[in-house]
């Protein structure tokens, strides 16, 4: 048992039962959406891996937990597998050796989206406690695209030997400190305590400090083997009051597969208490068992002698500005006894899984993306017709607004409907780096778009973005009740719009469909 080393510092105290810290909901996909499933987290699960004494041979069940298809094979330990049963686009091969490897490839089409997509994949996984187990074997796509998902990576110190135990000793409280603003710590407000006109540099690049009490502490979590810290975390916004006995979040948002740990100050400085909520998750024995839970534990201190505190003047010098700065004398470490508040059993392989997704940029591209042309408009020469501006919002899967940009990339005279034109974005630059090259050519006599636009797709592996590039060779821009309305608003110019009774907020929108879809490179 660990045990206090503050002297007359902080002592541990009975722990508190009030849970704070909700458990996340645990992500799950729904039935079917094999389309999704497979872009997501195309793998199988190996079942019932045994070896035939004598025999030379092994036999397992596989899951593809993407299209829903299962197998049966025998191998030849070291050799190519045969067959028993199930999916006939299902092959596999076992690697002798101490620690067994079994790959997978696989082919399978999906069509819930209404459009038939083939799939093909390959996976591993490594056989370390025989059919004790199933296994996860992760996939990678080569068609319809040359994709590898990625997936979350569990917790640090999830596969800790001791992570699931909670007792005496369960946290270590170390660094402990108080600080109480009576005043933000601004020389020139534009707005009290809201906004500050000071320099940079007068906080040191860092933003003002607001008036109220903050606390820095460092909680290091024994069966995890890990330590989180409160950096300078506002506990209260009212330095006059007492400390509030509401939880502080230090660590973590609250989203699955994430530790999170909360403190509560409570008391009046300089004598306080801390109380400790962790949320970690933890694989017991993962030799034998692929069910990680999820714990919520907590732990009480107290301050058995009071904390020093050092008064000096904020930085406006102000009588009423003043920094309370309270330290543990012993600069020691508190040991702090856990209590499990709730502990809950996970599905197998959770931590590991892509949360479930309808769509997106990737499935879009593959399925063939339709593009949504809103409020078309242009401007053309009074007398030789000749293209001067064009602008349209473009949308789904491309990314604001293009519009000529001046430069013509293929050879064409003035007003030659067959010039193709850069675009133009009419947002912020990194946002038009991200859209990628487009060009467009427009026909002002048949109000006739021609459009080639290349995007990258990040949702699946934000580090190797799939770039494809969609082309329609032409589309019309049919007449409505909208419009097109054209005025010569501009000397020698004739602009055109589409607008509903002049009100501009209105919007006309064009679907372009029947886009032609190319991927242009994985890098």
């Amino acid at each position: 048992m660990r045990t206090s080393h503050l002297g007359a510092g902080l002592a541990a105290v009975g722990a508190a039962t009030v849970q704070a810290i909700a458990v996340p909901a645990t992500p799950s996909w729904p039935a079917g959406a094999c389309t999704d499933k497979s872009l997501s987290i195309p793998s199988w699960i190996i079942l019932d891996y045994t070896a035939i004494p004598g025999a030379g041979t092994v036999t397992f069940s596989v899951e593809n937990r993407a299209a829903g298809t299962t197998g049966s094979v025998s191998c030849v330990a070291g050799g190519v597998c045969s067959q028993l049963s199930g999916s006939a686009q299902l092959s596999a091969s076992v690697q002798a050796g101490p620690v067994p490897l079994v790959s997978i490839a696989e082919s399978w089409t999906c069509s819930d989206y209404g459009v038939e997509v083939a799939f093909n994949a390959t996976g591993s996984a490594s056989i370390t406690s025989g059919p004790a187990i199933p296994y996860l074997a992760p996939g990678r796509l080569s068609s319809p695209v040359p994709l590898t998902p990625t997936q979350p990576s569990p917790p640090a110190g999830y596969t800790a030997p001791t992570c699931a135990e909670v007792g005496p000793g369960a946290w270590s409280l170390t660094s402990l400190s108080v600080a109480n603003y009576t005043a933000g710590q601004c020389r020139q407000w534009y707005r009290r305590d809201v906004l500050c006109l000071d320099p940079a540099a007068t906080h040191g690049g860092e933003g003002f400090v607001r008036k109220g009490v903050y606390v820095n502490l460092t909680v290091t979590n024994h069966a995890l083997g890990q330590a989180f810290a409160c950096d300078n975390v506002m506990v209260s916004t009212d330095p006059a009051a007492p400390l509030p006995t509401a939880p502080t979040r230090c660590v973590g948002n609250g989203t699955f597969g994430e530790i999170t740990l909360d403190v509560r100050l409570a008391g009046t400085l300089p004598q306080v208490t801390v109380q400790v909520e962790q949320l970690w998750y933890c694989l017991v024995d993962p030799q034998s068992n692929v069910e990680p839970i999820v714990i919520d534990a907590t732990g009480l201190a107290a301050a058995a002698a009071p904390l020093v505190c050092t008064a000096t003047a904020g930085i406006t010098g102000a009588a009423d500005d003043i920094i309370t700065t309270c330290l543990d004398p012993a600069a020691g470490f508190l040991s702090i006894d856990g209590t499990v508040l709730v502990q809950t059993a996970l599905p197998a392989f959770s931590l590991g899984t892509a949360a479930a997704t309808t769509g997106g940029c990737t499935a879009a591209s593959v399925l063939g993306p339709a593009w949504t042309i809103s409020n078309p408009q242009w401007q053309v020469g009074q007398a030789d017709g000749r293209l001067v501006q064009f602008s349209a919002q473009l949308g789904n899967p491309a990314f604001a607004w293009p519009s000529y940009a001046g430069a013509a990339l293929d050879g064409g005279a003035a007003g030659d409907p067959d010039t193709w034109y850069a675009c133009a974005y009419g947002v912020a630059a990194d946002e038009a780096a991200a859209a990628g090259p487009c060009r467009l050519r427009f026909d002002p006599a048949t109000r006739t778009l021609g459009l080639v636009q290349t995007w990258p797709c990040r949702d699946k592996d934000a580090a190797h973005p799939l770039y494809f590039t969609g082309s329609r060779a032409a589309m019309v821009f049919a007449a409505t009740a909208w419009g097109p309305r054209c005025a010569n608003d501009n000397p020698g110019l004739v602009s055109c719009a589409y607008v509903y009774n002049d009100a501009s907020t209105v919007t006309q929108r064009f679907a372009m469909e029947d886009v032609t879809v190319s991927l242009t490179s994985t890098t």
